[in-house]
């Protein structure tokens, strides 16, 4: 009975991730509606942040078809070249086939199906998320759950902006050949807690590799020392205080909250912890 329950549970999960990832877009994007009110109309502010939104996809999909085209082949060169000189990586090599690349173009087809649905829900759930938001707030609980996530998400595109603009100068500086590519992947890889940080900057050191030794070791300091400055320095400042979450807690939420829903839940993991964090919280102050 175990392998039934848990197939019901993931079709649960299958159909509810998109309305769940809808919102939170739709609501991390509160802060800017928020911003924009001051001059606006909330229609009007909803219109104008999903007309960005969606130019501003539109624009990423363009720089990175026009602008990154030469610079994607070359990176992925390097990586394989890189790769190559390890044995697990012939292995996979090797167990490539018309299957796989079957498997990729199905799987690419409900990756595109998903993003219109996400698309949608996202268009509906921004221009009511005003209502929604003052209909929850009336309740202590959810109160404080709001202003949390609301202090977060503005500390999050505020970090992206200050980290893309960051790498940008400090590739130019050791003459990173990839560094618009890779200043973009570093301020976006923000949406994956800590360890986006370590994806994108082991991709500028291993196509470094190929380029130059002296350019490699550069990366390999700056692999080190900028995250850590970003953790210890930008971030603290940029982030409301009353958040105060742990590295253990951003490691351990990632964890749980991949393990059980993949890659969304590893984006989502730090907004589930302060909703978590909140209720427990909550509950304890209750029962005292």
């Amino acid at each position: 009975m175990f392998s039934f329950y848990k197939e019901i549970l993931s079709v649960i999960l299958r159909i509810l991730l998109p309305i769940l990832f809808s919102f939170f877009l739709s609501y991390s994007l509160y802060p800017c509606i928020n911003l924009l009110k001051r001059k606006f109309s909330y229609n009007v502010s909803c219109l104008i942040i999903t007309l960005v939104t969606i130019i501003s996809i539109i624009i990423f999909i363009y720089i990175s078809i026009s602008i990154f085209a030469k610079e994607i082949p070359q990176i992925s060169k390097d990586i394989i070249n890189f790769l190559s000189n390890f044995a697990f990586y012939k292995e996979i090599s090797n167990n490539l086939s018309l299957k796989n690349s079957i498997s990729i173009i199905n799987n690419g087809t409900k990756i595109i199906t998903k993003i219109v649905i996400v698309l949608v829900l996202f268009i509906c759930f921004i221009f009511n998320m005003e209502k929604i938001i003052n209909y929850l707030t009336k309740i202590e609980l959810l109160k404080k759950i709001n202003n949390d996530l609301y202090n977060y998400y503005k500390g999050f595109y505020i970090a992206t902006i200050i980290e893309i603009i960051e790498y940008l100068v400090i590739y130019l500086i050791i003459g990173h050949p990839y560094c618009l590519f890779l200043s973009f992947l570093n301020g976006f890889s923000n949406i994956i807690p800590s360890f986006g940080a370590i994806f994108s900057n082991l991709v500028a050191l291993v196509s470094s590799y190929n380029i130059s030794k002296t350019l490699f070791i550069k990366t390999s300091i700056i692999m080190v020392t900028v995250p850590l400055f970003n953790s210890y320095f930008i971030e603290p400042k940029i982030y409301n205080k009353t958040l105060k979450i742990s590295f253990i807690s951003i490691i351990l939420s990632c964890f749980i909250f991949g393990s059980l829903f993949g890659i969304i839940g590893i984006i989502f993991a730090i907004p589930m912890f302060l909703i978590i964090k909140n209720v427990i919280i909550y509950k304890l102050n209750n029962y005292r």
